[in-house]
């Protein structure tokens, strides 16, 4: 073991301290560390919650021409019974359509995705002899977190017609899905263009035309078949037969049949036009009294919706602020003035709000820290612990970097949590350098290095002591794992940097800036805090009475806490209330219920709310959220309302259902997002 040069023997801490209180290398590390603080401040993506792994899919297999009983007993069943026998899978949901099955699974927590999905297919493919004759083949799309769009931009004209608007939204759409790190995107409400055939049967006897001929026409000509090469002159060129329909006219002018030796067009038996689809779903957006964007002249206007979503483990804020700037790009090429362009959610901009709060906290935090410092400690020594604690949380951050780690809520819930923590280790060094240099005669080096020598062995046992404390969040099981996994990754980072900063950049600090003699709180007179601890302690060591009546206190006061629970003086809850201002309320309307009927249920359930506290709301009819980024699919007895910018969302349940009488105010589902 190494020896200072008065000979004593010296431990790790000491041969640490020894290496680094003179070595140029310790101002590198501070340098260092300094610039990878900065780069993980900028670089690590920004989420608001830490993000979730859970491997999930649906299975979506059609059936044409079976009613939802038979897509229920012949696909949703059993497929149901092929997945729930995997290993991994936590649940399966079914949903039984007209012709359609759809079963969606999901995996435990921290399942490997592409293990799973492999897994899944594997599955299926294997049997797919229990399947009914006349099923297709079955469909997987994965379902993945980051799918979830983060940001939704709302288009709506008091002018346009839902599908004029829809065809700007595509348009935009377009250009916006080229921004890089967008993800899935799509688009809500208005109705496709589509060439609308309305047969006229009369017509059809006359010419005798039936309704197989007219399909069968329709399906052959709306082809584009490529049909070999021709070679001319060195050159190659590809050939094709046939051409998409590409408009109403081009539709008019297909022959159906013959009659009297005479062609028989689609015009003479049909009217056709150039039109939306059928109306199966209503999406608006409606405006409340704190609104503040752009407004059309009624409380509610037809809207369209563009989502868009971001590539995994890319940060969100980036993502939002590239697509709004490059939306403001567009607007002037693209976008009719007549149209109202309004953001309706911004998972970006409240992922900034969240770490931005978080970071003022920790602010706060250190500034408390550090007056408490200088209060106890003296200036000069709450300097030296003041810049060991941007470094501890820069490298724990820049670590956080080098894993994978975002910085959200709860990794920045770990930092504030472990600050108290991270000083102790310098504020021990710096103590014990004061006393041996108040020791007359003393050497400067080696007193540094003696101070830091005698404490190591109670400093490291202390340290890893709160470490193991952290380590049983580990294996936390369930979604709270992965949810609450920063806190277990960064306290032990950050008290391991605190302990390795205590015994370079400390020692090396002291060395360079405490000098013997300086004022320091041992130095002074005892205070009012001072001389209480001594009156009380005197106590408690003299008289054994004192001792077990302190005993005994302490025992009352822990079992008076744990009996809290027991009658509700303290409330459990794995995480605290949600504080956001934005919610859906989810309808759910008896079986057969009409469109229409659906869509004034939703939008009442939007002006009971919206017109009293919120900015803005979104009332949606005939479309369910559940599977609607993955297949398109109506439901007549189905519909939302999102609700944006509440300060109020507790008494929102009993405010609306006391706004409809009887069963219906049992068909609200409320959910903050």
């Amino acid at each position: 073991m190494a020896k200072n040069n008065n000979g004593t023997q010296l431990n790790l801490a000491g041969r640490i301290a020894a290496y680094f209180i003179d070595s140029k290398l310790t101002l590198l590390i501070i340098a260092l560390a300094l610039l990878a603080g900065l780069m993980a401040m900028m670089v690590t993506p920004r989420e608001e919650n830490p993000r979730i792994v859970v491997p999930a899919a649906n299975i979506i297999v059609a059936k044409p021409g079976a009613s939802p009983v038979e897509v229920e007993q012949l696909i949703v069943k059993p497929l149901e019974a092929i997945l729930q026998g995997m290993n991994g899978v936590e649940h399966t949901h079914g949903l039984a359509l007209d012709s359609l099955g759809v079963v969606n699974v999901q995996f435990y927590v921290g399942e490997n995705k592409e293990d799973s999905l492999v897994k899944l297919y594997d599955r299926i493919m294997s049997n797919l002899d229990r399947l009914p004759s006349g099923a297709r083949q079955p469909l997987i799309k994965p379902v993945d977190v980051d799918d979830v769009p983060i940001l939704t931009i709302s288009l709506s004209s008091d002018t346009l017609d839902d599908r004029r608007l829809r065809a700007v939204a595509t348009d935009l759409l377009e250009e916006l899905r080229r921004i890089e790190e967008t993800s899935v995107s799509y688009l809500h409400g208005g109705r496709k263009r589509q060439i609308n055939v309305g047969l006229d049967l009369e017509r059809m006897r006359r010419y005798n035309v039936t309704l197989l001929d007219i399909r069968r026409v329709l399906e052959a000509t709306n082809l584009d078949i490529p049909s070999g090469t021709l070679v001319n002159r060195n050159t190659v060129s590809t050939v094709t037969a046939g051409a998409f329909l590409r408009s109403a006219e081009d539709v008019r002018e297909l022959v159906v049949a013959l009659s009297a030796h005479r062609p028989v067009y689609l015009r003479d038996v049909a009217a056709i036009t150039d039109g939306p689809g059928e109306l199966d779903n209503l999406h608006r957006i409606g405006y409340g009294p704190a609104f503040q964007g752009e407004r059309g002249g009624d409380l509610e206007a037809g809207a369209v919706t563009l989502a868009i979503a971001k590539r995994a483990g890319t940060n969100a804020v980036t993502v939002a602020d590239n697509v709004l700037a490059e939306l403001a790009r567009l607007r002037p090429q693209l976008v009719p003035p007549e149209v109202k362009v309004n953001v309706t959610r911004n998972d970006g901009a409240r992922a900034d709000d969240a770490v931005n709060t978080l970071l003022e906290h920790l602010g706060i935090a250190i500034a408390t820290v550090v007056a408490l410092l200088v209060a106890f400690l003296g200036w000069r020594a709450a300097s030296i612990v003041t810049i060991t604690i941007p470094l501890i949380l820069f490298i724990t951050l820049s670590v956080g970097m080098a894993a994978g780690q975002s910085i959200n809520r709860i990794t920045l819930f770990a930092l504030i949590l472990s600050l108290g923590l991270l000083v102790d280790d310098s504020i021990v060094v710096i103590e014990n350098i004061y006393r041996h240099y108040a020791k007359k005669g003393a050497e400067r080096l080696n007193s540094v290095v003696q101070a830091v020598n005698e404490i190591g062995r109670p400093t490291n046992l202390a340290t890893f002591t709160v470490i193991v404390a952290f380590l049983p969040m580990l294996w936390v099981t369930g979604m709270m794992g992965p949810y609450m996994g920063p806190i277990p990754f960064n306290v032990p980072v950050a008290m391991i940097t605190s302990l390795a900063i205590a015994y370079t950049v400390a020692p090396w600090a002291a060395y360079r800036w405490l000098k013997p003699g300086s004022t320091h709180a041992e130095e002074h007179m005892p205070g009012w805090l001072e001389r209480g601890y001594s009156a009380l302690m005197t106590r408690l060591l003299q008289r054994r009475g004192a001792r077990y009546g302190f005993v005994l206190g302490i025992v009352a006061l822990m079992l008076a806490v744990l009996a809290l629970p027991a009658v509700d003086g303290v409330l459990f809850r794995m995480l605290p209330k949600n504080n956001t201002n934005t919610f859906n309320v989810t309808v759910d309307m008896p079986e057969g219920t009409s469109l229409e009927e659906t869509d004034r249920v939703v939008r009442l359930a939007g002006e009971q709310r919206a017109q009293r506290l919120g900015h803005l709301f979104r009332p949606d009819a005939g479309e369910s959220g559940l599977f609607a980024q993955h297949f398109d699919a109506v439901f007549d007895g189905v519909g939302a309302v999102g609700v944006v910018g509440v300060d109020q969302v507790g008494g929102f349940g009993k405010h609306l259902g006391a706004q409809f009488p009887g069963n219906l105010a049992q068909l609200f589902v409320i959910r903050s997002v």
